[in-house]
């Protein structure tokens, strides 16, 4: 207990240094919830999402991970997503700087949002939507231990339980 306190203090102290411990900017918002709706000619795809801290010309993700390297590589799209729901919204200008603060270092990273960035992230959404529309491979419901946290469980447990009994019922 004592080894967490003493990193908590740490992140705690860090965060004291930076300009970000003065406070939220007119019209910032905190742990707000953002919705990107994208159609694309075979499906429309949403995709929601909690933005940690939004303001008029910021967007800032806090960061717990132990590694501070790739940290915009691997997180990187998770915010250019937000700022593209956010500005859907009207809640984010065009030119807003979007902004990784890892808190175990105490350092601000720069997420760049060009537009060849744009492109190849709808080029991959567009993707993924049409995976889901279209999968590679039949996806079959099967119930287990994680449905308790699924929103869809009641109707993919019945699929998944009527699956299982059809399967019963060929094997016997």
């Amino acid at each position: 207990v004592a080894g967490q306190l003493a990193i908590v203090k740490g992140w705690f102290d860090g965060y004291l240094h930076n300009e970000l411990k003065y406070g939220l900017a007119g019209g910032a918002l905190v742990e707000y919830p953002l919705s990107l709706a994208l159609d694309f000619p075979s499906t429309r795809l949403v995709i929601s999402g909690i933005a940690d801290r939004l303001e008029p010309n910021r967007l800032l993700d806090y960061k717990t991970d132990s590694r501070l390297e790739g940290l915009v590589e691997r997180d990187g799209d998770q915010l250019r997503i937000y700022a593209l729901a956010a500005r859907q919204a009207s809640r984010l200008s065009t030119d807003a700087a979007l902004l990784i603060y890892h808190v175990p270092s105490a350092a601000m990273l720069n997420v760049p949002f060009l537009r060849a960035d744009e492109t190849r992230l709808m080029r991959e959404l567009e993707g993924f939507a049409n995976r889901l529309v279209q999968p590679d491979r039949v996806l079959v419901p099967m119930p287990g231990p994680h449905c308790t946290w699924c929103a869809a469980r009641e109707h993919f447990c019945v699929l998944g339980q009527k699956w299982q009994a059809d399967i019963r019922q060929t094997s016997v």
